[in-house]
């Protein structure tokens, strides 16, 4: 290659990288004052994906749980906000990222509804907040408890839990394992999550 095709290579590759055509056109000259080139071209690696910096993690946190407007400049106002309630269920079987699993069924079994607030779900700043969020770590964590009608038959050994955006059927948002599996009989007080028993992340 020779030095002023180099230069003119260089001066491309730097300025106008990304803009397909110029770059095609470009090339194809160089070629044509260079018809038997004896070099080749390393171009750099595509990067990965970057996270999502706290600002998009705040936003996404209070409109997906917290009933907010996504509040990103440009952003269509079909947007709007995300679910108006979320709905708990347990599993005696965990799902996968594919769905799946066994979730309880009988014995007055019932998906708990929380609704979708700053009361319900925290702030990512600290557990318990009720102000837009404002944390580092994109979490939000139940605000109160969440409480299952009590079973009248045997729900059978609880491994684990999900979100959905459906009382039936619907869509898995969310799953987890349970830190310590629960076996939960009839007659047993109606089953619990405490405040703040509840995390979900994004990103981090």
């Amino acid at each position: 290659m020779k030095a002023f095709d180099r230069i003119i290579f260089g001066l491309i590759l730097g300025v106008t990288f990304g803009i397909g055509s110029i770059v095609t056109t470009e090339l194809a000259n160089i070629a044509v004052r260079d018809s038997a080139p004896r070099y080749s071209v390393n171009i750099i690696n595509r990067a990965s994906a970057g996270a999502l910096n706290d600002f998009a993690e705040n936003k996404l946190i209070d409109w997906f749980f917290r009933a907010q407007a996504i509040g990103i400049t440009g952003a269509s106002a079909a947007a709007g906000t995300g679910p108006t309630s979320l709905y708990v269920g347990l599993f005696t079987a965990n799902p996968t990222d594919t769905g799946g699993g066994t979730e309880v069924t009988g014995g007055s079994y019932a998906r708990v509804a929380v609704t979708s607030s700053m009361a319900n779900w925290a702030g990512t700043q600290s557990a318990g907040s009720t102000t837009a969020s404002t944390g580092t770590g994109g979490t939000t964590s139940n605000n109160g408890a969440i409480t299952f009608p009590s079973p009248t038959a045997n729900w059978g050994v609880v491994t684990g839990y999900a979100v959905f955006d459906a009382s039936t059927a619907g869509n898995m948002i969310f799953w987890t394992a349970l830190t310590t599996n629960k076996t939960i009989n009839s007659g047993d007080a109606a089953p619990s999550f405490g405040a703040a028993a509840l995390t979900f992340q994004i990103d981090n």
